[in-house]
């Protein structure tokens, strides 16, 4: 029953992925459709999505602090392996050690966690909080150590100007303002008048779908390559976010934390995502090797797909699939 289970709510996922990719690959759409799409995704169908969903159901429900716990310790290892590996192993120099940092320990909460979560547990809750917390603190910190590494290129000395990025990010990120003001509204049980709860719902439907279809597009955009002298770096680089990172959150999350069901398969799941597209986006603005960037996203994609359905599988209850709360 779980198999069949699996493969019934694989066929609309693989099929928007497809329908995405083959868009792409005969030039249905514009240039910028990719670019459009992506930010419709994340600057109106996703806040719109949290704010209606935060404000149907109680705190306890949408929020669990033993979960951010075990997603910030299984992280923080890691990031510290992925600067490990990059500093000691491949010599790489500051920039591309922080990349190194990202791919391992963050993940693709976008277009493809939000599909999986909607789908398998009708919640995108254990989605949201993942990604305030890497927009809030892990991104602005990495994306700090690019560009201070970038500043001692150009002046000699360590700039300051990366302070900046965290009060940017927020204002590029309306799910961060979207999500405090749901959690507000859950703890005190305040609900939206009907006719604004039925626009949110509306505008929010459309994050699943268009996910895997942007999904589908960047996969065939992002053209990989792999030269034979970094095919090393690339099967570690992908061993330490693909494999290494749900086998730290799960035992973490089982033997430390002592997570119920719901919550240690959510916390598996989350850490199996793909490395985050944000990589290749700073790879190309501060003229870093945006193709490994490129190759890494779209293998620990593909990869991300089977372990996401072995770990659906491994947990062995159908229910537990469509339960839809933490409870």
């Amino acid at each position: 029953m779980l198999i069949l289970h699996l493969i019934k709510s694989n066929v609309p996922i693989f099929g928007a992925v497809l329908f995405g990719y083959l868009a792409s690959h005969f030039h249905m759409l514009g240039k910028r459709a990719t670019s459009v799409l992506s930010d419709f995704v994340f600057l109106v169908a996703l806040p719109c999505m949290v704010l209606n969903q935060f404000s149907k159901y109680s705190i306890d429900k949408i929020f669990d602090f033993s979960y951010m716990e075990v997603v910030i310790a299984s992280t923080i290892p890691l990031v510290f392996i992925g600067w490990l590996v990059g500093k000691k192993v491949f010599k790489q120099s500051l920039g591309e050690i922080a990349l190194t940092m990202m791919t391992s320990g963050q993940v693709n909460t976008a277009f493809l966690a939000i599909p999986i979560f909607l789908l398998f547990f009708k919640t995108v809750s254990p989605v949201v909080m993942v990604t305030v917390f890497q927009q809030l603190i892990l991104a602005p910190t990495i994306l700090g150590v690019i560009e201070y590494a970038s500043q001692s290129k150009k002046s000699g000395f360590g700039g300051l100007s990366f302070l900046k990025e965290l009060p940017k990010a927020i204002i590029r990120t309306p799910i961060i303002p979207a999500s405090l003001v749901g959690f507000i509204f859950s703890y005190f049980h305040i609900s939206f008048p009907s006719s604004i709860s039925y626009f949110l719902d509306l505008m929010g439907k459309g994050a699943a779908p268009i996910s895997l279809f942007v999904l589908g597009l960047s996969l065939e955009q992002d053209k990989i390559s792999i030269h034979k002298s970094d095919r090393k770096e690339v099967m570690l680089r992908l061993a330490l976010k693909n494999f290494l990172h749900p086998l730290v959150a799960f035992s973490i999350g089982k033997y430390i934390f002592e997570l119920n069901p719901y919550w240690l398969l959510a916390v598996s799941l989350m850490a199996a995502m793909p490395s985050s597209r944000t990589c290749a986006l700073y790879a190309q603005r501060y003229g870093l090797n945006v193709q490994m960037a490129n190759t890494l996203i779209v293998l620990s994609t593909f990869i991300s797909f089977a372990m996401i359905n072995v770990i659906l599988y491994l947990s062995g209850d159908v229910s537990l699939l469509m339960q839809g709360s933490c409870e």
